[in-house]
Parts: C-alpha cells; structure tokens; sequence
C-alpha cells in the first residue's frame, strides 16, 4: 500500500506540472513580456527631433530667438512673437546656469496643447547617493528626464514654467522602463527669464 500511496503522489505531482507547464506554454507572451519590462533592458530613447513639435537646441535656433527677443524690444515691435520648438530648446537651454546645465545633455522640449515637456538625460552621478536612498543602485550613470508643465508669460522678459510631472526613467514613449516611473515630484515652478 506504502508504494501505491507514493506511485499516485508522483502521478498526481506529475499531472500537475504537466498543467503548470502547459499553462505557462499557453500564455508565455504575456509572461516573457512583464519579465522583460522587469528584468530586461530599458529604453533610454528621447523624443525624436524629426517632429516638428519636438526641438532640440542649436546655434541657428538661438540666434534666431535674440533676434525675435531684440524686434520685441523695439518701438515698432509686434505685440507677440511665435517661437519654433527648436528656438524654444534654445532659449530654455541658454537660460539655465552652466552649473546645473553640465548635469545633463541631449535635451529636447516638446509642445504641448497649452504645455511643454522637457526631456534631458540627466548625469546621476551628480546628485549625492543620500539624496536617492534606496534608488541609488537602480540608476544608470545617465538616466532619461522628463517634467512638463504650463508656460505662461509672467510679465514682458520673463515666462513662468509650472512643474506639474516629472519623472525619472520615464521609459520612452508610452513604454515603462525596468521600475517604471522611479521618481514622481510634486507642482512646483521655474521662473526664466529672457536673455537680455
């Protein structure tokens, strides 16, 4: 009796690995999908700068927003000016402190319904280990950035930026890197103001 007992275990362990197994077969896309967004490599892709609501910054950007800042500041001067996503990269770019701005590289602003998004890789390796936390050995050496926000004209010469996301290893577009969205911050804002 003692071998039928152990002879009908091993069947029934058996039978039941098989259904495991088949189970597993059956649904293996979606199972290798989550382990791939868990365990696999992330995207670090940035927006591409081929659409054309999306800029980068460049010298030909920048010369033409002074220009467009300096036909503002003139008697006759049009009461408004329309900035391209490229002039606005630009201008955000030349606007922030080289101290903060040698922390990050490839940015990249993208226009938004009544928002813009900037995306930058941002250099982790700046920012103090005590200020991650636990974090700190989930980060690349470059991890990719985005806030976005509301601009609004403050008063003439100065625009207020309006923080309301950011986040950390935003995982490209749509997708969610390998911890999803590591770090989410609060509203806040940024006051630039044009290059005089």
């Amino acid at each position: 009796m003692n071998g039928c007992l152990k002879g009908l275990l091993r069947l029934a362990f058996l039978a039941i690995v098989l259904v495991a197994a088949l189970v597993a077969w059956w649904f293996r896309e979606p199972i290798l999908r989550t382990a791939a967004r868990w365990f696999g490599p992330h995207p670090t892709t940035l927006p591409p700068v081929a659409d054309t609501a999306v800029g980068a910054p460049t010298p030909k950007a920048l010369s033409s927003t002074q220009t467009k800042m300096e036909r503002l500041k003139q008697p006759s001067a049009p009461d408004s000016v329309i900035l391209s996503a490229n002039e606005v990269a630009s201008m955000i770019g030349s606007g922030i402190d080289w101290t903060v701005r040698k922390s990050f590289d490839s940015l990249r602003v993208e226009l938004l319904e009544g928002s813009l998004a900037v995306y930058c890789r941002l250099d982790t390796r700046v920012i103090p280990p005590e200020a991650l936390g636990p974090l700190a050995g989930f980060l690349n050496p470059m991890e990719p950035l985005r806030f976005a926000g509301p601009l609004a004209i403050e008063r003439p010469g100065t625009a207020r930026f309006t923080v309301a996301e950011l986040s950390l290893r935003p995982g490209g577009h749509g997708r969610r890197g390998r911890f999803g969205e590591l770090v989410t911050a609060r509203r806040g804002c940024i006051v630039h103001r044009a290059p005089s």
